[in-house]
């Protein structure tokens, strides 16, 4: 359970830095509530996703000899007893210790449950707090709502569809106004979402992160309510930061209610008066993807497959060195082959063509090499049919080191550098990205591009993905991004064909996401629909709008209807007037 909650909480912690460094500036409010609340849920459930060995990127820690034996068959020629005292030899006990490994975990263990008793208990606290109030105290019905008249110096909020708030404290205006900013809440379920966040506190409550994720998924909530409520065609938006600045006061409702006074009041003003984020700026959002992913492949346990094959192992004293030797796994099953290396450093595999092999051969007794820029890997071993298995051993390049190191990309040990052999780096590939102005790349943004494939589909002079604009933040994640969903030369030359050029790396992401082609743009001005912008046609393509739409309402007599209307009616199920 601790190991799992410690990988919810890298998850976790990693989600709210993706969402302060990206997101936390925009206006899109509803889909960032459902960034940080689908974030939150994945957390907890991504540590159970299978990964594939192909895309295992986990460094497990060394494992003991005597758990490789149990797992491993050994060669009949070899006595068990024989094999026992070696391994009995390499691994003596240590000097007893007054403190062990062991004691300091468990003392951690009843530290955590400890924790998480406490927070539970404080929560159900709260939780019966609020039924209390809300069923002990006078309540006026409005409809679905649940009014609830308090008394003294308490701020409005609401639980649930019960808005709690002592109405001798203000004038008719500023109640009215403070009335509907709560519904907006009881209206779209906020209270479900802070339930989800107190609960994971419970569980989280040693990260700091966790602390920090619950108040921006709080501090969105009121940004959406504010935002809902200046759209009420009656409500002025001065008028209703004025009611804002009444409403404060120094006495804050429970945690699990949604509540209108907060100590965020002039970040919310400041985001009433900020500029609408333009929607070339959501494919920021996808970036989101290639993050939960990486974290998958670089936590989660990779998928074992279920054969059973004998591999020739004897322990000796090297198993505690760091040398980058181990077995290896293969079935052959076509080209290229996945190979699996199993090691002290834990488990992966890598695909190879089988001509990359030097001295391959399907045989009881096989030696065979591959050789790349980062050194080399000898296999020996055998072959039983299509299965084959054995020991290999990486010798490094020690002059792609130094080369690597000239370029600002150190390489500590032989296991980065066979992560650079396995990822097929080579210095061309290097001098490709640095020639297109990536000239101080980190050793992980070198390894992540790489990854992906980006600029790896054969031809080195060119990346294979759209450059990304001079004022792109993240033009790294710019590129994974367009390799991820898919962007070629070819998807870029159909737009350039129908006079569609220059078009933003960001929205040609999109385009991709959401199918939109060239012959899609092209309609809607063969229908006379002229000038669309770009993040119109987007939203054009994900609700479902078509020419032959908007059309009908013009010859239903409804001319002139601005573009964005067209979004809101199909998306709210308006139907053709035609019928």
């Amino acid at each position: 359970m601790i190991p799992y909650m410690l990988h919810v909480a890298i998850i976790l912690s990693g989600c709210f830095v993706f969402y302060k460094v990206l997101l936390q500036k925009e206006t899109f409010f509803l889909l960032n509530r459902y960034v940080l609340v689908g974030c939150l849920l994945l957390a907890f459930l991504l540590p159970f996703a299978p990964v594939p060995q192909q895309w295992a990127l986990r460094m497990e820690a060394t494992v003991p000899a005597s758990e490789v034996l149990n797992k491993v068959p050994l060669p009949d020629t070899q006595p068990v007893e024989q094999v026992q005292q070696e391994t009995q030899a390499v691994s003596a006990p240590a000097p007893a210790q007054t403190i062990s490994y062991g004691q300091v975990v468990s003392l951690l263990g009843w530290l955590y449950w400890i924790g998480v008793a406490a927070f539970g208990l404080n929560f159900l606290i709260q939780l019966a707090i609020l039924l209390f109030r809300a069923y002990a105290n006078p309540v006026v019905r409005d409809g679905r709502y649940r009014i609830v008249e308090l008394s003294g110096n308490q701020a409005p909020c609401s639980f649930g569809n019960t808005i709690f708030i002592n109405p001798d404290q203000y004038d008719w205006e500023t109640y009215d106004q403070i009335i509907r900013h709560e519904k907006v809440h009881v209206r779209q379920g906020h209270t479900l979402d802070l339930l989800l966040a107190e609960v994971m506190l419970v569980f989280q409550w040693f990260n700091p992160f966790a602390w920090l994720y619950r108040k921006e998924l709080e501090n969105n909530l009121e940004f959406l309510t504010d935002d809902q409520v200046l759209q009420l065609a009656d409500c002025e938006k001065t008028s209703y930061q004025m009611s804002l600045l009444k409403v404060s006061a120094p006495h804050f409702p429970l945690n699990l209610t949604t509540n209108y006074n907060q100590s965020l009041l002039k970040r919310r003003i400041a985001m009433m008066n900020a500029k609408k984020s333009n929607m070339n700026s959501t494919w920021k959002y996808l970036f989101l993807i290639p993050v939960l992913v990486l974290s998958v492949c670089l936590l989660n346990e990779p998928i074992a497959k279920g054969e059973s094959i004998t591999v020739n192992f004897k322990p000796d004293n090297k198993l505690a060195e760091e040398k980058t030797e181990g077995t290896w796994l293969v079935t052959l099953e076509g080209d290229p082959v996945t190979v699996q290396f199993f090691d002290h450093y834990g488990d992966r595999s890598s695909q190879f063509q089988l001509s990359e092999f030097e001295g391959f051969s399907v045989s009881p007794s096989s030696t065979f090499s591959l050789t790349r820029e980062a050194g080399t890997l000898h296999f020996t071993g055998s072959f039983k049919g299509d299965k084959g298995s054995g020991h290999y051993e990486f010798v490094g390049n020690k002059s792609f080191r130094d080369l690597m190191s000239k370029e600002g990309i150190g390489i500590k040990e032989d296991e980065e550098l066979m992560t650079f052999f396995l990822l097929d780096i080579s210095n061309a590939y290097v001098q490709m990205l640095k020639s297109h102005g990536y000239t101080k790349l980190m050793k992980q943004d070198l390894t992540s591009l790489a990854t992906f494939g980006v600029g790896k589909t054969g031809n080195q002079d060119k990346l294979d993905v759209p450059e990304p604009e001079p004022e792109d933040t993240d033009p790294l994640g710019v590129m994974i991004n367009s390799k991820m969903v898919g962007i070629t030369d070819e998807f870029i030359k159909g737009f350039e064909d129908k006079g569609y050029k220059n078009i933003p790396p960001g929205t040609m992401i999109n385009f991709k996401s959401v199918g939109v082609t060239p012959e899609y743009i092209e309609s809607f001005e063969k229908a006379g629909f002229k000038d669309i912008p770009y993040g119109t046609i987007i939203n054009f393509k994900s609700v479902g709008v078509t020419p032959e739409y908007m059309k009908s309402f013009e010859e239903a007599g409804f001319k002139n209807v601005p573009y964005g209307t067209f979004v809101n009616l199909k998306s709210t199920g308006v139907t053709s007037p035609k019928g």
